[in-house]
C-alpha cells in the first residue's frame, strides 16, 4: 500500500518533481506511471497533492499538468475498454481507480481561472486523442479528451466484477444499456439480476468515487459568475445529457439507488459510529449527480454558445448621449416590450426538454407503481431529519444532511412530469410531506448559507397550492409530532407538544 512509507515518500517526490522540473518528456514513461501503478486509497491521494501544488504546476509548468492529465485520461480510457474483454479485474482495479482519483483530485482547481482557456487546450481541441498502448480501440473522428474521459466514466460505472454485481453482460448487441444490469430495482425495471458471490467487496464504494470523478467534471459552473452560468452550455453535461448507449442506464440507477434506500434500515442505534454505510454514500452522490443534470437546461443555443473567455471577458462601456424626454419615452417603451419577448421565448425554451435526454426519461415515467416507489423513496429521504431528532437516545441516529437535493429531485418530478403530480397530490401520504418541508424551511430561515431551501420549499408549496385537489387533501389530521411548537399556531397544537 502507498502508506507503507516508501511507496508514500515515492509519490510525493513525484509530485514536486511536477512542480519543480519545467520539462518532464510525455515519453518518461518510468515517471508518470508512477501516479496510477502505485496503491493508493482516495485519502492518500488527496493528502500527496494539495491544492497549492495543483495550482503551481498549473501556474509555472502547465505542459506537465497537460501531459498528467492527457496520460490519466489515456490511461484511464485504454484499461476500461481491457476491463471489459477481462474475467479476472482485479488486477487492473489499481491503475483504474488511481486515475480517477487523481482526475477528482485536480479536475475542480482547473475551473478557478477560466478566462486562461487552460480547460479548452487540453480537454476540448480538436488535436488527435493519445490513446493508451492497453487500448484496443480505435478512436472517434470528432472525439476530444473530454468526451473521451466521460465516456470512459460512463463504461465503468456499469462494469461487470467492477461496479455491476453480474458477471457478464449480455452478449447481444443493442442500442441501449440493457436496464436488467443497473445498480437498484424501480423506475424502468422492476428486477435486476443478483450480485454472485464471485463479485468483489466495494462495488458501492467503486461507485461513488467514480460518480464524484464525473461531478467533479461538470463542476465548471461552481466557478463561473451567476449570471453566466444560467445561460452558459457546459459542454461537459451537454455531452452527458445528450442520448447515449448508457444514459437511460444511469438515469435509472441514479434514481432507483436514491429512491430505494432506507436510511433507518435495521434500526439499530449508533449505528452510524461503528461503520460506514455504502448504500447512504452511493444514494447521496447519486441524488447530487441527479439534481445537476435534470436542472440543466440553458437558453443559449449550442451552435451560438460563446467561450467562457468571451463570456467573462469586459464589455466596453455605452456612450453617453444627452437625454431627450420624447425618444428617452419611445426607447424605453420599446426596450421593456423587447424584454418580454425576450424573457417569454427563453422562459418557453427553458421549460422544453432541450436536447435533455434525463428531462426525456423524466416525463416518460408512467406507471402507478413507480410513482409509488418514487414517492416512498422521497418521504423517508424527506422525514428522516425530524426522525432523528425525536429518537429516545440521544444522537443514536445519523440525520441527512440532502434537503436541498431531495426538494430539487422532487420540484423537478412536479414540474416536469404532470401525471406524477396528479397521482401525488390524490395519494394518502400528500399532506404528510407537509411537516418536513415547513421544518426545513423553519430551520433554514436563518442562515444565509441555506436560503435556496428556503426559496425552494416555498416554490413547492406555492405549485401545490395551485391544485384543486392537494387544497381538498389539506383538510385531513396533519401528523404535528415533529413539527417546532414555535410554527404552529396555539390552538391547534396538540397537549403536551414540544
Amino acid at each position: 500500500q502507498m502508506g507503507q512509507g516508501e511507496s508514500k515518500l515515492k509519490y510525493q517526490q513525484a509530485v514536486i518533481q511536477l512542480v519543480d522540473n519545467p520539462a518532464i518528456p510525455p515519453e518518461d514513461i518510468s515517471f508518470w506511471s508512477q501516479f496510477w501503478t502505485i496503491p493508493s486509497t482516495p485519502d492518500e491521494v488527496f493528502g500527496a497533492i494539495s491544492p497549492a501544488d495543483i495550482r503551481r504546476i498549473k501556474a509555472n509548468n502547465p505542459n506537465n499538468l497537460s501531459v498528467l492529465l492527457t496520460q490519466a485520461t489515456g490511461q484511464l480510457a485504454g484499461w476500461a475498454q481491457r476491463m471489459s474483454t477481462t474475467a479476472d479485474k482485479r488486477p487492473l482495479m489499481t491503475i483504474v481507480l488511481n486515475c480517477v482519483r487523481l482526475l477528482t483530485r485536480i479536475m475542480p482547481f482547473l475551473y478557478e481561472e477560466p478566462a486562461d482557456g487552460f480547460v479548452d487546450r487540453v480537454f476540448w481541441s480538436s488535436s488527435a486523442v493519445p490513446s493508451s498502448p492497453s487500448s484496443t480501440g480505435t478512436p472517434t473522428p470528432n472525439e476530444t479528451l473530454a468526451t473521451k474521459l466521460l465516456d470512459s466514466l460512463q463504461q465503468l460505472l456499469f462494469m461487470p466484477g467492477f461496479t455491476l454485481g453480474a458477471p457478464a453482460l449480455p452478449t447481444a448487441v443493442e442500442s441501449q444499456f440493457p436496464l436488467t444490469h443497473i445498480w437498484e430495482a424501480g423506475v424502468g425495471i422492476e428486477q435486476v439480476v443478483a450480485p454472485t458471490r464471485s463479485t468483489p467487496r466495494g462495488t458501492g464504494s467503486y461507485r461513488v468515487e467514480i460518480l464524484k470523478c464525473l461531478l467533479a467534471c461538470l463542476s465548471e459552473g461552481l466557478f463561473l459568475p451567476s449570471d453566466i452560468s444560467l445561460r452558459h452550455r457546459n459542454r461537459w453535461i451537454d455531452h452527458i445529457v445528450k442520448e447515449s448507449y448508457y444514459s437511460r442506464a444511469l438515469f435509472s440507477s441514479l434514481l432507483n439507488s436514491a429512491c430505494a434506500y432506507d436510511p433507518i434500515g435495521w434500526g439499530i442505534p449508533y449505528n452510524h459510529l461503528v461503520s460506514s454505510d455504502e448504500h447512504e454514500e452511493v444514494a447521496s452522490v447519486s441524488l447530487q449527480l441527479l439534481a445537476l443534470l435534470l436542472r440543466y437546461h440553458p437558453s443559449t443555443p449550442l451552435s451560438s454558445s460563446p467561450t467562457v473567455e468571451e463570456e467573462i471577458s469586459p464589455q466596453p462601456l455605452p456612450t453617453e448621449t444627452p437625454y431627450n424626454p420624447v425618444t428617452s419615452s419611445a426607447n424605453l417603451s420599446a426596450s421593456l416590450s423587447s424584454s418580454s419577448s425576450s424573457n417569454l421565448a427563453v422562459s418557453t425554451q427553458m421549460s422544453t426538454v432541450d436536447g435533455n435526454s434525463y428531462l426525456k426519461y423524466l416525463k416518460d415515467v408512467r406507471r402507478n407503481k413507480e410513482f409509488e416507489f418514487i414517492q416512498e423513496g422521497i418521504r423517508k429521504l424527506v422525514s428522516h431529519p425530524m426522525t432523528a431528532a425525536s429518537t429516545k437516545l440521544p444522537y443514536s441516529m445519523k440525520p441527512l444532511e440532502w434537503q436541498h437535493n431531495i426538494l430539487m429531485l422532487f420540484w423537478c418530478l412536479l414540474e416536469q412530469n404532470r401525471k406524477f403530480t396528479e397521482h401525488f397530490i390524490k395519494s394518502p401520504s400528500c399532506p404528510g410531506l407537509l411537516s418536513p418541508i415547513m421544518c426545513f424551511m423553519h430551520e433554514s430561515r436563518k442562515d444565509i448559507t441555506a436560503l435556496g431551501v428556503v426559496q425552494l420549499s416555498t416554490f413547492l408549496l406555492l405549485l401545490l397550492s395551485g391544485e384543486r385537489d392537494f387544497a381538498i387533501s389539506m383538510n385531513q389530521p396533519l401528523d404535528l409530532r415533529y413539527v417546532p411548537a414555535d410554527i404552529i399556531p396555539a390552538s391547534v397544537q396538540p397537549p403536551n407538544h414540544v
